[in-house]
């Protein structure tokens, strides 16, 4: 099997649905609670996602292709013509505590390893409670609703300005002060924001329209929270680095930390780097009134 005859669709449905039933298994076996294997860090591996990677690499088995597993080792074949980039559970902690759709995330490239973002061609988004599901086909974007049992070609359509569009956030994982720095003006400028899921489905969200935009500006999310850019790209979304610049050609490194900002528009896009460049140096400062350190030499006005 090559990239060219890979039937993803296919294939990320069969390890999305293993996964779903090593998962269950393992609920009914041992009941719920966190399986975080370093219970003091929120960022640590799960349990679970290591239940989940050994059903994808066992879906893969005997295919000519490189696996890259988020917290794993890569495996498959060295020379492979075609690599494959899996999240088995992404948003483990949700799966955990037993809320939201947690996801199981692929994408592909060709060559044993991609070497920028734009090398992934394919994607693929399930998610393990809700059953809906998307992915590229050809040049195409596609969501499947799996309570009406409906398949929808994906086309953005954003709103093109900030005071009109709901956006993702999230200040999580010890990441608050980060994020907070770029994105407290936005709290004011936007129509609505959420975080729901985890970055996965959301990018795949934004593609839809059921989102405008998304920032990530934490410094702490790895690459692999980026696999579902093929499907936003093909939907005619933008992801741009915190600069505002094109990310995706820039070059890749999956498990390094990854900031960016992903919209539906270009306009967008370009209105949410605006907001946060403007707001930025303000924000610091009301983020040191808050720690306390306001009125301290040095404190208000530094960075």
């Amino acid at each position: 099997m090559g990239l060219d005859t890979l039937d993803l669709p296919r294939l990320g449905h069969r390890i999305a649905g293993d996964i779903r039933a090593r998962l269950r298994d393992r609920l009914v076996a041992q009941g719920g609670g966190e399986t975080l294997l370093d219970p003091a860090n929120l960022k640590s591996a799960h349990a679970i996602d290591r239940h989940a990677a050994d059903a994808a690499r066992r879906a893969l088995r005997g295919e000519s292709c490189r696996i890259h597993i988020e917290g794993e080792a890569s495996g498959g074949a060295g020379d492979a013509s075609f690599c494959v980039y899996i999240d088995p559970v992404d948003g483990s902690l949700n799966w955990d505590r037993g809320i939201g759709d947690p996801a199981f995330v692929l994408a592909a490239g060709r060559g044993a390893s991609i070497t920028t973002l734009d090398g992934l061609e394919l994607a693929y988004v399930e998610g393990l409670r809700s059953g809906d599901r998307y992915y590229t086909l050809g040049d195409e974007a596609v969501y499947w609703n799996a309570l009406t049992q409906t398949r929808v070609t994906l086309a953005c359509r954003g709103p093109g300005r900030l005071d009109a569009a709901t956006g993702y956030l999230r200040c999580g994982y010890g990441g608050a002060r980060a994020q907070l720095e770029h994105t407290l003006a936005l709290f004011l400028a936007a129509r609505d924001l959420r975080a729901v899921d985890n970055a996965g489905t959301e990018l795949a969200e934004i593609a839809r329209n059921a989102a405008d935009f998304m920032v990530e500006a934490r410094g702490i999310s790895d690459g692999y929270n980026l696999l579902a850019w093929p499907i936003l790209r093909a939907a005619g979304g933008v992801l741009l680095d915190l600069d505002g610049a094109e990310l995706a050609p820039q070059p890749f490194a999956p498990a390094a930390a990854s900031d960016f900002v992903a919209a539906n528009d270009p306009r967008l896009a370009a209105a949410v780097v605006a907001a946060m460049d403007a707001g930025r140096a303000r924000s610091r400062a009301c983020l040191d009134a808050l720690a306390g350190h306001g009125d301290r030499p040095g404190g208000a006005g530094d960075g």
